[in-house]
């Protein structure tokens, strides 16, 4: 994990340390479309996840109202992955937890 994050900081460090390497001028910004429940399902369906059962269960969950509680984080593709991460743990999602993980991730980086 740390390796990941020395690689993530200085990919984000290196523009500031050479603000001459940013051109803007031929860019493109591109706005994410939030995921529908069923493309979130197919991308939960499609991740190798060592243990099925609770992936499974994990999907059901969506289906039968996950999704629609922690919609702001289930339609995000990243944000899902960690729900699942999270959901190994606790083998439920639960709202304080998503948002104190995620606050934690933000000030890793």
């Amino acid at each position: 994990m740390t390796n990941i994050l020395k690689t993530i900081t200085s990919f984000l460090q290196d523009p500031i340390a050479n603000p001459n390497s940013l051109n803007f001028n031929d860019s493109q910004f591109l706005k994410a479309v939030p995921f529908t429940k069923e493309q979130a399902i197919s991308l939960i369906t499609k991740i190798e996840y060592p243990d099925e059962e609770l992936k499974d269960k994990f999907i059901r969950d969506l289906e039968s109202g996950l999704y629609d509680r922690h919609k702001s984080f289930a339609s995000n593709p990243l944000l899902l992955n960690i729900m699942l991460s999270t959901y190994n743990d606790y083998a439920e999602i639960r709202k304080n937890y998503i948002y104190s993980t995620i606050k934690h991730l933000i000030l890793c980086l």
